[in-house]
């Protein structure tokens, strides 16, 4: 079958690890808009030889990178604690 090169997985990866780099100092609205626009390229171009696992695999290591980018953001012991808090549901 059609499948991705792992050469090409590998850029992509780099690309995605360049964009979400924690000392980069930019809003989280504009990291997320440069990798919504370098993902919907790649994937319109790769989509054919991406099997749903390695899909999922991707997603769900694009969104740790992103949870990593708002956890630096945080910076503190105390602010992450208080996000953290605001974040979870009232039970």
């Amino acid at each position: 079958g059609i499948t991705v090169h792992p050469s090409s997985l590998e850029r992509f990866r780099k690309k995605i690890r360049e964009i979400t780099k924690r000392n980069r100092g930019r809003r989280l609205e504009q990291i997320l808009g440069e990798l919504k626009t370098y993902e919907r390229g790649w994937l319109g171009y790769f989509a054919i030889g991406l099997a749903n696992y390695r899909a999922r695999d991707i997603d769900s290591w694009i969104r740790r990178r992103i949870r990593q980018y708002i956890f630096k953001q945080w910076k503190t012991p105390k602010n992450r604690v208080k996000n953290l808090k605001a974040l979870a549901p009232a039970w």
